[in-house]
């Protein structure tokens, strides 16, 4: 009796387990504004309000953005310590604020 009930439940487990779409998918929407820019030189980083925030170029606005909580910021762009682009910004909403850093 005990084998044959473990057979029903290791079923009842299987059934239940099939029946998951493990496929689905939920995207929660990320309301904070972005920021993007172009034109950065290859190994040139990303500093807002002192932090070091990766590549600039990896934040090109195309395929990827920087996310920023909304409010003032101060931008960098430096290459070593070269700042190669500043700016000191107001961003709010889901607006992505572009840099052309020249």
């Amino acid at each position: 009796m005990n084998g044959g009930f473990r057979w029903i439940a290791i079923l009842a487990f299987v059934m239940v387990a099939a029946a998951c779409d493990p496929t689905t998918r939920t995207d929660i929407s990320d309301e904070r504004p972005s920021l993007a820019f172009r034109n950065a030189p290859i190994g040139s980083v990303v500093v807002v309000d002192g932090n070091n925030m990766g590549l600039a170029a990896s934040f090109d606005g195309v395929e990827n953005v920087l996310l920023v909580e909304p409010g003032i910021h101060f931008i960098e762009v430096r290459m070593g310590e070269k700042v190669l682009f500043s700016e000191r910004v107001f961003v709010s909403g889901q607006a992505t604020k572009t840099f052309v850093v020249q």
